[in-house]
């Protein structure tokens, strides 16, 4: 299958600098928005990138090789980051999110921590593809509060672990098979805190190429405030 894919950031309306950092490289495609404030989340978004562009993918040539080669290239990133926090004050309790995609013929590899995300849209048909690591989404599958509650409650923005905070961390590596005609969104939480699932669809389902695709989710984001950095990856099957 051929990918074709486009990707974008801006720093939002309301925070001084963009912290966000993102990777758009065939076959492979990240976003990580940095915790911490100041300089420290820059430099941990900036890490966590650094570290999977360095995944050879020569050895990441089947699924179960991608998923391995990213969940240990996120681990890897988390030493380096926790250490970075411990050896330098101006960095401590930095930490970031990840959402990283490697294709491996018809298969989406995917890793992620965090609250960043990575959503398929199939037949107009939006499907997420991975579970934010926050106590409120905890308390959604516990069937505690409501998708709907949680959309708006004050502690949403909670992360109950990120890459970088604590000397291990755990990843999830789900996978998607491919078909053409499918696509995949990887964002950070400053576009979708303004923009919920339900109204992306809409918003993307026609858009003509991945530049379309992010154009319009930044702009979208922006118009409903730009609350946050937000960044964008969009990745077509054809």
């Amino acid at each position: 299958m051929k990918l074709s894919s486009a990707a974008g950031t801006h720093v939002g309306l309301i925070r001084p600098q963009n912290e966000d950092s993102h990777l758009c490289a065939h076959p492979l495609y990240a976003v990580a928005d940095g915790l911490g404030g100041h300089a420290a989340g820059e430099v941990a978004s900036a890490l966590m990138v650094e570290r999977l562009g360095e995944i050879s993918i020569d050895d990441a040539a089947t699924p179960d090789a991608a998923q391995r080669e990213l969940a240990e290239a996120v681990r890897d990133a988390n030493r380096r980051i926790h250490q970075s926090a411990t050896d330098d004050p101006a960095h401590a309790g930095m930490g970031t999110t990840v959402t990283a995609a490697l294709a491996v013929d018809d298969t989406l590899c995917l890793a992620h921590v965090g609250d960043s995300r990575a959503y398929l849209l199939r037949d107009d048909e939006l499907t997420r593809l991975t579970e934010d690591h926050t106590p409120v989404q905890r308390a959604v599958r516990a069937g505690v509060i409501s998708p709907e509650e949680a959309l708006h409650h004050p502690s949403r923005h909670v992360l109950a672990q990120a890459v970088g905070l604590d000397i291990d961390v755990e990843v999830d590596t789900p996978t998607v098979e491919l078909r053409s005609g499918d696509r995949i969104v990887l964002c950070t939480d400053g576009m979708t805190d303004p923009i919920p699932d339900a109204d992306i669809p809409g918003l993307i389902a026609d858009r003509d190429t991945p530049e379309d695709v992010v154009e319009t989710l930044i702009t979208a984001a922006l118009q409903r405030g730009g609350p946050d950095n937000v960044t964008i990856v969009a990745i077509d099957v054809e």
